[in-house]
C-alpha cells in the first residue's frame, strides 16, 4: 500500500509522540477511507495505536489499545467516514458500534474524548502538512457506561471512571464487569 506525503507524516507525528519506532501497517476499505496502526512498547505486552487517514476533515480518530488492530483499523476508518460524510465527531460524543468484535467483547458503543485520557503526552492537535489535525480518542463503552452517560452525562460516567480507576487500553475488561456492577 502506498501512503500519500500527508499519511506518512501523520505515521511519523504519531510514531514520535509515541516513541516507536515500529513500521505503519495500512488498510485501506472498499468506500475508499484509510486506516493504519503500529506497535508500541516490545512484543512481551504489545500495544497498537491504531487510527483513520482523514480525507476531507481535519480529524483523525485514534484507539490506544491491546485489541486486534485489523479488526479495529477498520472501526476507526468507519469512524472518519461517518465524520466526514454524516456528523462531526468531537469531544464527548457518543456513538454506536454494531461491530460484531466489539459487541462481543461487551462493547457497544464509543466515547469520542481526547487521546490524552489514555496517554497524557499526546497532543491534542498537530501541524501535519500543512493542516491542523485534531486527535479525538475513541474509547469503547460498555452499554452500562453509555447509559450513564446519557442519562446522567459526560461528567458523571467520568467520575464512575476515576472511581473505578477504569482501564482505557485493554480491550477484554471482563475483569472491570464487575467493578461496574457494583459501584452504581
Amino acid at each position: 500500500m502506498q501512503f500519500s506525503k500527508f499519511e506518512s507524516a501523520l505515521y511519523i507525528c504519531i510514531s514520535n509522540v509515541m516513541e516507536s519506532e515500529a513500521g505503519l501497517s495500512g488498510h485501506e476499505y472498499s468506500d475508499g477511507y484509510r486506516s493504519g496502526h503500529l506497535q508500541v512498547g516490545d512484543d512481551s505486552d504489545p500495544i497498537q495505536v491504531v487510527f483513520s487517514f482523514p480525507r476531507e476533515s481535519d480529524d483523525c480518530y485514534l484507539m490506544i489499545t491491546d485489541g486486534d488492530p485489523e479488526k479495529l483499523a477498520k472501526e476507526m476508518a468507519a469512524l472518519q467516514e461517518y465524520n466526514e460524510n454524516e456528523a462531526h465527531l468531537c469531544k464527548g460524543h457518543t456513538v454506536p458500534t454494531d461491530s460484531a468484535y466489539l459487541n462481543d467483547a461487551g462493547w457497544n458503543s464509543y466515547l469520542i474524548t481526547t487521546p490524552r485520557f489514555s496517554y497524557a503526552d499526546f497532543p491534542l492537535n498537530h501541524e501535519i502538512d500543512g493542516r491542523e489535525i485534531r486527535f479525538h480518542l475513541a474509547l469503547p463503552l460498555t452499554n452500562m457506561e453509555r447509559e450513564i452517560k446519557m442519562k446522567d452525562g459526560l461528567e458523571t460516567l467520568l467520575d464512575q471512571f476515576e472511581r473505578i480507576n477504569r482501564d482505557t487500553i485493554t480491550f477484554n475488561q471482563s475483569h472491570n464487569k464487575a467493578l461496574h456492577r457494583t459501584s452504581r
